[in-house]
């Protein structure tokens, strides 16, 4: 059964969807999977994670029609990579890959709003020289987009822990030594993590059965962006049959986010 459920757009102003998920490898079965495909027409932004695709077998593989997809790759050499971003990016919205992506962070740029896929390895995990220190890049990252006068938003699989706030409920309470670096990031450069700022927001994002539940796909954004949230909700976790009668599924819940249109906001 497919447990992709897309929310309700909110009513009013145009709104664009971001859509994210981390899903464990696969990239081109998901792609085959019809409902897979159908459920990303419905939302202008989404970002894949943990694609694991060479650079050669993403050029090889098919986009989604009315999209336009970016992506980034590890440089390992290997045929079968991990980490890896990819985003699709409906055609009405010109967002254009930036030269500050880096591996595993992809950022896409535009005059009315920027836009990060990123995936963080999990501190435990063996060094890959491929990507380097990628929470650190992340952190520069930060204080580049707290800078930022248009909306910014970061959204991904980031492995960091960030328990409660004032501002902030969720199901995780736990604060990680890297959810305390992000925390203190986000303090210094003024980017606000919205996970538990908004109904339905504030839920477990991944399920790993060795590891427990936890939330560590955030998305997160400067002042700009803050004020457009119309809403934001996790969703539940992508499972649905591919092509060939398997099922395919994730460890992790989607993410969206409904930001009014900036683009709209501009121009009033």
């Amino acid at each position: 059964m497919s447990t992709s459920e897309v929310p309700e757009v909110p009513e009013g102003r145009p709104v664009i969807r971001l859509r994210s998920c981390n899903i464990r490898g696969k990239f081109q079965r998901w792609m085959k999977c019809p409902e897979f495909v159908e459920a990303a027409g419905c939302c202008e932004i989404n970002v894949f994670l943990e694609t694991r695709m060479s650079k050669d077998s993403m050029a090889a593989e098919e986009g989604i029609p009315g999209f336009t997809r970016h992506s980034i790759e590890r440089e390992s050499g290997e045929s079968y990579p991990g980490g890896g971003v990819a985003v699709f990016v409906r055609d009405s919205i010109q967002l254009e890959k930036s030269v500050l992506s880096s591996p595993d962070i992809l950022v896409l740029d535009s005059q009315e709003m920027m836009v990060v896929g990123a995936y963080i390895l999990p501190s435990n995990s063996v060094p890959d020289d491929s990507v380097g220190d990628s929470y650190g890049r992340l952190a520069k990252l930060l204080k580049l987009c707290g800078e930022e006068e248009k909306p910014v938003v970061i959204i991904g699989d980031l492995n960091a822990r960030v328990g409660v706030s004032v501002l902030r409920e969720s199901e995780d309470k736990v604060v990680s030594p890297r959810g305390k670096l992000l925390l203190d990031s986000c303090k210094e450069t003024g980017m606000q993590i919205f996970n538990g700022m908004f109904t339905n927001s504030s839920s477990f994002t991944s399920h790993k059965p060795g590891d427990g539940k936890s939330v560590v796909d955030l998305a997160i954004g400067n002042r700009s962006a803050h004020q457009l949230v119309a809403a934001m909700r996790i969703g539940s976790q992508l499972s649905m049959k591919a092509d060939d009668g398997r099922t395919l599924s994730t460890d992790h819940s989607e993410v969206f986010l409904d930001l009014f249109d900036p683009r709209q906001s501009a121009s009033l």
